[in-house]
């Protein structure tokens, strides 16, 4: 969460004509974040985010009123921290790969058509 200062993004198609902020945009998209809040949040721009890669965690947010003389507005949410499930230990032994031959698993990706298995697809949908 913060003043990201960014006033030329365009939030809904998240787009930009200015390169530091494309730069910006690409990195939210890259680490599958997700912008939160929706309203205008000083003046006529968008300026403060909560940026978060699981849109469960951040709810109610709010725009409320400016906080003292800066011309931000407050934005109040809920953020809901869970805690994981209790990790299993493994005991399980893994190989040392270091010093292992790795000739045949080479080959074998060497084998596969990536051009094909990848056409036409991004990171995006290669994700789901």
């Amino acid at each position: 969460m913060g003043d990201f200062n960014s006033p030329d993004i365009e939030w809904n198609i998240l787009s930009s004509i200015i390169n530091r902020s494309s730069v910006f945009v690409n990195c939210i998209l890259c680490n599958f974040l997700s912008q939160m809040v929706q309203e205008l949040t000083r003046h006529a721009a968008l300026l403060d985010l909560i940026l978060t890669n699981d849109e469960n965690t951040v709810n109610d947010i709010e725009v409320r009123e400016t906080l003292g003389a800066s011309g931000h507005y407050i934005i109040r949410f809920n953020w809901n921290m869970r805690s994981g499930p209790k990790l299993q230990v493994n005991r399980e032994k893994i190989s040392d790969l270091r010093n292992r031959d790795l000739s045949k698993f080479r080959a074998m990706l060497n084998e596969i058509d990536w051009e094909k298995e990848f056409n036409g697809q991004n990171c995006f949908i290669m994700w789901e």
